[in-house]
């Protein structure tokens, strides 16, 4: 039984870490619907291009984030911290246009009216993959995460895009 204490901990850390992902993923979605929908957009039609595209911006915020760590100046740190918070933060923010994605293969009746639930049922599914050792800790996270990158970056652009376009077609008096 010395054990037991440590096995509780990670089963504890396990399921709030997986209710925080799903609290982030329903608060992106509730807070920022139309963003949600152009990284789905994005999951959907150019995949693979969003988790390269993820996985060059992200790469290059964990090199900055380890190059300022490696200083060894509290500032640095900091901002090495901050970095990482943000980049992390708005990562799953477009990791909630996967689970949005997911959630469209499980659509059922009964979501008719509830659009959000299909979020929430794509979240739980993809949270249990990232659970599948070896497979799901090495290829499913690391995917979801630099993709959600790309697609954020990707719906932050066509989002700033699609603001700009009317404005651009505006007739001249």
């Amino acid at each position: 039984m010395p054990y037991l204490g440590s096995t509780l901990f990670f089963v504890t850390l396990g399921v709030a870490l997986t209710l925080a992902l799903t609290a982030w993923w329903m608060l992106t979605r509730a807070l920022a619907p139309g963003f949600v929908s152009r990284a789905k957009d994005g999951w959907r039609e150019r995949p693979v291009r969003t988790v390269l595209l993820g996985a060059v911006v992200g790469g290059f915020g964990t090199l900055m984030t380890i190059l300022l760590l490696s200083l060894g100046h509290p500032a640095a740190s900091f901002v090495a911290t901050v970095l990482l918070v943000g980049q992390l933060a708005f990562a799953l923010a477009g990791t909630a246009g996967l689970a949005e994605r997911i959630g469209e293969g499980l659509a059922s009746p009964s979501d008719a009216g509830r659009e959000w639930i299909r979020c929430l049922k794509g979240g739980v599914v993809l949270e249990l993959c990232f659970l599948l050792p070896l497979l799901g800790w090495f290829v499913v996270l690391p995917v979801a995460v630099y993709g959600g990158m790309g697609a954020a970056l990707s719906a932050l652009a066509s989002g700033v895009y699609a603001r700009l376009r009317p404005a651009a077609r505006a007739p001249a008096a």
